[in-house]
């Protein structure tokens, strides 16, 4: 396995997040393994390293600033590096997010280039199986990570979406007219076309570097790109999408106006994962899907190390409760392979298969 550099963490503390008043953990290279039952705090220690980097959590809150706890008004996540260094999350109960970088004031996002996280949750499943707006969602957020004009692209795009929806709105309650459309739909097709450039680019690198990572027998993950649009047949697809994604909406504006939402552009294209030349949406077992998504995570995690020449955190909360024996050992047996370090979960000891947790480090959650 090529070595690359790590910033590993050598220990998290919590303030007021979520329903843990107190909580302190400290980390070791490798595996570090939390066995604890649902409800102990073991999947909001990992939230709370996600939302260190990501600046949002990975479970469902109406604001961020529910992440603070009942009676608190204000919730802290810290990180100590090995490096020395210390990272310093704040939110409030009103939703103001700030950072400390050695107890420097930063910009909030900064602390994700310090602390380069990959995440596998129980809804990380939802990636095979689950609507597109999670598999897009995903794609999105990684690809903002590695690539600052991709995620500037994107918010730009998020705001022509939201500013030509508005448009449309107008139109439909009769308060404006089309004369000014020709702006809004040419900034969409622009910035689609740009998206759409970067994605399927990270695609193709994305299903290269599948086939490095160490999967022992199970084979890599293959990731399709489907575009809402048919370019197919064309020797420049780049250039066809542009061309039928301008003839789309030229031609489906009265569905446009029936919807009340702009119908074509990047928001509405689609990824699907194979393994074995199977889409494992609808050819999968449940534990094929699971595995399918872990290993979608780790080739991402394995991209991540090549594009920032850095290992980051791989959190994993809860792989293993619905793997049988054989394959809770293969799963084992590649984090070790491939993970410089990670934090697995599990609610069960018996979970985890004995050659992992030979080599392993348990860690224990301190509460007070």
């Amino acid at each position: 396995m090529v070595k690359y550099y790590s910033t590993m963490i050598k220990r998290i503390s919590l303030q007021n997040y979520r329903n843990i008043e107190s909580l302190s953990a400290d980390f070791e290279p490798g595996v570090n393994i939390v066995i604890a039952p649902n409800g102990s705090g073991k999947t909001n220690l990992l939230e709370s390293i996600y939302f260190l980097s990501y600046n949002k959590v990975f479970r469902t809150i109406e604001q961020v600033g529910q992440l603070v706890s009942h009676n608190s008004e204000l919730a802290r996540v810290e990180a100590e590096l090995d490096n020395q260094s210390i990272s310093e999350k704040l939110v409030t109960k009103e939703g103001k997010i700030s950072a400390l970088l050695n107890k420097k004031a930063v910009v909030p996002s900064r602390l994700g280039d310090k602390i380069p996280v990959l995440l596998f949750a129980p809804a990380s499943v939802n990636l095979v199986d689950g609507d597109a707006t999670v598999r897009r969602d995903d794609l999105d957020t990684f690809l903002s990570k590695i690539d600052g004009d991709y995620r500037l692209t994107l918010i730009e795009y998020k705001k022509i979406i939201k500013q030509r929806n508005a448009q449309i709105k107008l139109i439909k309650d009769g308060e404006s007219d089309y004369s000014g459309m020709g702006f809004w739909d040419g900034k969409l097709i622009d910035l689609s076309h740009k998206l759409y450039q970067h994605r399927i680019n990270y695609i193709q690198t994305l299903n290269d570097t599948s086939k490095e990572v160490e999967l022992e027998r199970y084979t890599p993950v293959t990731i399709i790109y489907k575009e809402h649009v048919d370019v197919s047949g064309s020797s420049d697809k780049f250039s066809e999408y542009m061309r039928v994604l301008e003839e789309k909406i030229a031609t489906g504006r009265h569905k446009e106006l029936g919807a009340g939402k702009s119908l074509y552009g990047a928001h509405r294209d689609e990824i699907s994962i194979f393994m074995n030349e199977m889409d494992l949406r609808y050819l999968g077992s449940r534990g094929q899907q699971r595995v399918g998504a872990f290993i979608y995570k780790l080739t991402q995690y394995s991209l991540l190390k090549k594009v920032k020449d850095e290992s980051p955190v791989f959190l994993i909360d809860d792989l293993m409760s619905e793997l049988d024996t054989k394959n809770r050992e293969i799963c084992g047996r590649i984090i070790v392979k491939n993970v410089e370090q990670s934090i697995l979960t599990s609610a069960e000891e018996t979970e985890i298969d004995s050659e992992t947790k030979s080599v392993s480090k348990f860690v224990r959650i301190i509460r007070d």
